[in-house]
């Protein structure tokens, strides 16, 4: 482990009172994915390191930090447009329905 992924493990560890320890443990308890998460998107988006790597420090599958990084669970709001699926124009029937969407969902094109 590098000087600067145990940095990101330290002050994910402060801030949400869980273990480096535990962070790296292989417990499923949401408390600590939530922290092991943070630590993952943190060193994803400091552009230092694939996801190959930091599965590596975790001793998970490059995938599951891929799901850990795309993983916005925690900054969305709770409301009834945020559950509707995403609308892709390019797939729309037809040119009304891509209209429709524009005008109703914009939060929800791609």
């Amino acid at each position: 482990m590098t000087p600067f992924q145990l940095q990101i493990l330290t002050e994910v560890s402060d801030r949400t009172g869980v273990s480096i320890k535990a962070i790296i443990s292989t417990s499923r308890k949401q408390f600590i994915v939530n922290a092991r998460h943070e630590a993952m998107r943190q060193l994803y988006h400091s552009n230092r390191y694939s996801l190959k790597q930091i599965g590596m420090v975790f001793n998970r599958d490059h995938s599951t930090v891929a799901h850990a990084v795309g993983n916005l669970s925690y900054k969305k709001p709770h409301g009834p447009w945020w559950h509707r699926p995403r609308i892709d124009e390019r797939k729309c029937d037809d040119h009304w329905t891509a209209m429709l969407a524009r005008e109703l969902w914009p939060e929800l094109l791609k």
